[in-house]
């Protein structure tokens, strides 16, 4: 766990890169990286709230460490580029919350971890393309130091949903295959 606080202290005391014009594209990442921050911390909040497996607590534990992180970082370069970064979560994150919101104990960690797997694979995708098609030297080179530490929240989550369905095959390990490389 230490590297993935190492690799986040990295993103926040890199060196600024030459800002650059700022793309549509890289407003779109701004603007869903955001949002993901956001959902992440409120979701995980919940987690410490209602999970009863100590994987899943202590899962949601990094999720808020991290985000909360990376979003102070997020907020710094959009506001040095004069990108608006949302307050709020979407509406599909919203509706995700309140039916997390309904669930207790068991139901609640399964569901929220299963979330988890599905929020860090599409994270990893978007700053992926961040990374390699973004405009803004700033925002690319957020994207690629981040990246490392969310194929790391990818890799707990899968291991994390794996102990908490009780899988013994790795069922949700075996679903990352086709990803690639870590």
């Amino acid at each position: 766990m230490l590297t993935v606080a190492a690799a986040l202290f990295a993103v926040a005391s890199a060196p600024a890169a030459k800002a650059a014009p700022v793309s549509m594209m890289d407003k779109t990442f701004v603007k869903k990286a955001a949002q993901s921050d956001i959902a992440e911390i409120m979701t995980s909040q919940l987690a410490l709230q209602r999970a009863v497996d100590g994987n899943v607590r202590e899962f949601a534990q990094h999720m808020i460490r991290d985000h909360k992180m990376t979003s102070m970082k997020l907020k710094k370069i959009a506001m040095t580029n004069g990108v608006m970064v949302p307050m709020h979560t979407d509406q599909m994150h919203q509706m995700e919350y309140m039916r997390l919101s309904k669930l207790t104990g068991a139901s609640f960690d399964k569901t929220y971890i299963q979330g988890q797997v599905k929020a860090h694979k599409a994270a990893v995708a978007l700053f992926t393309s961040e990374k390699n098609r973004g405009r803004n030297g700033q925002l690319t080179q957020f994207a690629a130091t981040t990246l490392p530490a969310l194929k790391m929240h990818r890799m707990m989550s899968v291991q994390t949903a794996d102990a908490v369905m009780g899988s013994t095959n790795g069922r949700y390990a075996h679903r990352m295959k086709p990803m690639g490389k870590m």
